[in-house]
């Protein structure tokens, strides 16, 4: 009789525990990054201090600030902007040599892998490796295949 009077008291608190969890309404994450930069831009300059996006973002850390601070400039611009996905015809990723082209931040005519990483970030070095044809470490038109 104890042991069956123990087992309904843990039920009943498992079932109140539950509840109280369910009720907690969900966690508020805050507008996505495009709304984010528009929203936290006060001073209207076109950049959003770690300060101005927690304002929009109240759990904005700063190590997650600096994750969207793509380019290290110590604040977001559209520049820090994830690119898009551009499909190509029929809906497929983008080819290889536009991809390149908008890895080419520097315009310097040469990839690195941090560079392709940066927009493409399924990227690895096994595959850059192989895109790097003659092995210089970077992907330039020379390393391109015919075709893309």
């Amino acid at each position: 009789m104890k042991k069956a009077t123990t087992v309904a008291i843990a039920v009943v608190i498992l079932l109140i525990l539950t509840q109280a969890v369910q009720a907690q309404p969900p966690e508020q994450k805050g507008p996505p990054p495009r709304v984010l930069l528009k929203q936290a831009d006060k001073n209207q300059d076109g950049k959003v201090t770690f300060d101005e996006a927690k304002t929009i973002r109240p759990n904005m850390t700063q190590e997650r600030f600096n994750a969207l601070d793509r380019n290290k400039d110590g604040v977001l611009t559209k520049d820090d902007r994830p690119p898009q996905a551009r499909p190509g015809p029929r809906g497929q990723a983008r080819p290889l040599a536009r991809l390149l082209q908008d890895a080419d931040k520097d315009k310097d005519g040469k990839v690195t892998f941090d560079e392709l990483k940066a927009v493409a970030p399924n990227m690895t070095q096994e595959r850059f490796t192989k895109l790097d044809k003659n092995g210089d470490g970077v992907i330039t038109k020379d390393d391109k295949p015919a075709g893309s």
